[in-house]
């Protein structure tokens, strides 16, 4: 047997042990439920398929991914945001473009998932109409019209305290049609609101504050989330709620400008919009996969499928938020909307 030098050997290990951190990230996303669920479905496997090792971390907003290019040594590599926050940025030199070549994957998306400097991941979910079936029986509201018609569908409501989707649902209570939704005609929800918020018993500021209004019995029907929505239909039993109309949104995954593992962080952009991995995360819960080859692996149900937002037919029915022109208008949008609301 040959001996190996103690140059060549140490040459192999530094070798090996390049290899190995050049295949190793750290993503920052949400955290919470949402992030263990990406952890098994996505992450774990990659280690399998790709070779891939993810590390974790936390963040808040697209602020703590400027603070960190700003230090010139950051310490993330993927970050996920909602993708209005990407848009903001796209102009910027907060991410590093994509090299799509390294990201194959990638063709399966739609182009609007596509960008300069981002794609989307992981998910998409909606803004959907929920309702107490105690109340409501067997006629139950099943539009945003029906939401506004406190005639035939009396009882106490609740929406999210921001106007981002609250203007679209309004619009769309007052007869937009959601193919001619953008530009939003801001000046026409304020005016709708206005003079329907006498109705709204809440404007809930957080999630868990509106899961606990059903709970509670404080409030008949509300806007909230698909996966909220899902949950607390599933844990009580008396709530339902539809995809019909419900205003779909976006993360997205971007690679910060500096990272020191920049094809490794291609590699993961990759790996995370997988196919069989995206299709996983539809089994496992109420997301959306944003890769449409998902519904093609098998892994998700027929039933299922029916309450995901991404779903073709189900997202048929659904308004599509527009990310780009938030990015663009948001600045303006909510300090007239805050006015309206404090009259």
């Amino acid at each position: 047997m040959k001996k190996i030098s103690f140059a060549v050997a140490l040459s192999l290990l530094l070798v090996g042990g390049i290899s190995a951190s050049a295949d190793e990230v750290t993503y920052a996303g949400p955290g919470g439920l949402y992030q263990e669920l990406m952890k098994k479905t996505t992450f774990d496997p990659a280690k399998t398929k790709y070779g891939l090792t993810v590390n974790l971390d936390n963040i808040k907003s697209i602020a703590d991914a400027r603070m960190q290019v700003q230090s010139g040594n950051p310490t993330w590599d993927i970050v996920e945001v909602p993708e209005q926050q990407c848009r903001s940025a796209e102009a910027d030199t907060l991410f590093e473009n994509i090299d799509y070549s390294l990201v194959p994957n990638a063709a399966d998306l739609p182009d609007n998932l596509k960008g300069k400097n981002w794609i989307g991941g992981f998910t998409r979910y909606a803004m959907v109409l929920v309702w107490n079936k105690k109340t409501y029986g067997a006629n139950p509201p099943s539009s945003w019209a029906d939401f506004f018609d406190v005639a035939k569908f009396p009882g106490t409501r609740a929406m999210y305290n921001q106007p981002r989707m609250m203007a679209e649902l309004t619009l769309l209570g007052d007869g937009v049609d959601k193919a001619k939704m953008y530009p939003l005609d801001v000046e026409r929800a304020i005016r709708k609101m206005e003079g329907f918020r006498k109705n709204i018993t809440v404007f809930y500021e957080t999630y868990g504050q509106a899961t606990q209004l059903l709970a509670n019995g404080e409030i008949d029907m509300m806007a909230l989330t698909n996966g909220r929505a899902s949950a607390i239909a599933a844990d009580y039993g008396q709530f339902a709620y539809t995809l019909n109309e419900g205003i779909a949104d976006n993360g997205c995954l971007a690679i910060l400008k500096g990272t020191k593992n920049p094809k490794a962080a291609m590699k993961a952009l990759n790996a995370f919009i997988d196919r069989e991995f995206q299709a996983n995360i539809g089994a496992e819960s109420t997301y959306g996969p944003v890769n449409p080859k998902a519904f093609d692996v098998g892994t998700i149900s027929a039933e299922k499928m029916e309450q995901l937002p991404t779903y073709p037919p189900v997202l048929e029915k659904m308004l599509l938020l527009d990310a780009g022109w938030w990015a663009k208008n948001e600045v303006d949008v909510v300090p007239r909307w805050l006015r309206m609301m404090q009259k």
